[in-house]
């Protein structure tokens, strides 16, 4: 997935694109940096194919104005996303963008997602590969009903066009911790940003636990099967890389009868902080691997995490 992602460094441009001066936009709903402690935005994920958003206050509070017969009219709410030129690390796919809308505290909804198939690379560009997204022709145009929550100096995420954020989702939110030019552009938002995603992804940690026989399954957490138990001695991995000894040191590694293994490692954990990782090529040994996983835990009475990851063997290429 992070293959897919950009580096989305125009995610909190100060202005939109000219739109017809037909229609008054509602400044409330705006691209722009954060401006108080109670500040309020929606955080939109999405791929770099989406050109414009339109939202809806049911209530008709919030709303653009539309110029008609020398009256202004409320209207939906229409908003070009930032672009159209955007970096990718793998050719051949659009990335993964976000965008910080402000908003004032309420109920909203996105109703129509315009998109377009119309991108192609930037020739003679530099590495990373650039590319361009084409909004200014024929946009195939989805309406949608997707409901969102503002609550005062809090940021909501949601992913376009699937709701509630995703893991997929939280990967592309959590790049301005790992690079700094996104960070500059994200600004006033990200510390809100931060918070956001890591309470949505213990939400959706948890809403996946399934006790089993004195340890829990997390069967899809992003993307591994997480086998944890959180009573016992705390795993020999844990205290290690809490110590500062790295994801090399001297720890032990089981491996379960698992026969598809092919590679074994530690990093962080879905659930608790560290992990132990499992990567096996056959999906249909995961069922028995939990089995042997989770007895492991409990008969060495361990407090632990041991992540099931079913991936390819990398390959070498040669020329």
């Amino acid at each position: 997935m992070t293959s897919r992602i950009a580096y989305a460094v125009l995610t909190t441009v100060a202005a939109l694109a000219c739109s017809s001066p037909a229609i008054v936009h509602d400044s409330r709903v705006a691209i722009r940096q954060r401006t108080g402690d109670d500040d309020s935005a929606l955080v939109v994920a999405y791929d770099a194919r989406v050109c414009s958003l339109t939202f809806r206050d049911p209530t008709g509070t919030l709303g653009d104005l539309r110029e008609e017969d020398s009256k202004r009219v409320p209207t939906e709410m229409a908003r070009e996303m930032p672009g159209p030129e955007w970096e990718m690390e793998n050719s051949g796919y659009p990335s993964h963008l976000f965008t910080v809308f402000a908003f004032p505290p309420g109920h909203y909804e996105i109703v129509e997602i315009a998109s377009t198939e119309a991108w192609e690379e930037l020739e003679g560009e530099p590495p990373p590969p650039r590319a361009v997204t084409h909004c200014d022709g024929r946009l195939k145009r989805q309406r949608v009903q997707m409901p969102f929550r503002i609550d005062r100096g809090q940021v909501t995420l949601i992913g376009v066009p699937n709701g509630p954020a995703s893991f997929d989702n939280l990967t592309t939110f959590r790049l301005p911790t790992h690079f700094e030019l996104i960070r500059e552009r994200v600004g006033s938002w990200f510390p809100s940003i931060a918070r956001a995603s890591h309470a949505r992804f213990r939400e959706l940690a948890a809403s996946q636990r399934q006790p089993r026989n004195g340890y829990d399954v997390y069967p899809a957490c992003n993307h591994k099967t997480a086998v944890v138990r959180n009573t016992g001695t705390q795993a020999d991995w844990e205290r290690g890389l809490d110590s500062g000894m790295g994801r090399h040191g001297p720890y032990g590694r089981p491996i379960f009868g698992i026969p598809s293994v092919h590679a074994t490692g530690f990093g962080r954990g879905c659930v608790r902080k560290w992990a132990y990782h499992l990567m096996l090529t056959d999906a249909l040994e995961v069922p028995a691997g939990i089995e042997a996983v989770g007895a492991w835990l409990v008969e060495q009475d361990i407090a632990g995490e041991v992540d099931l990851m079913v991936t390819g063997i990398p390959r070498v290429l040669t020329l």
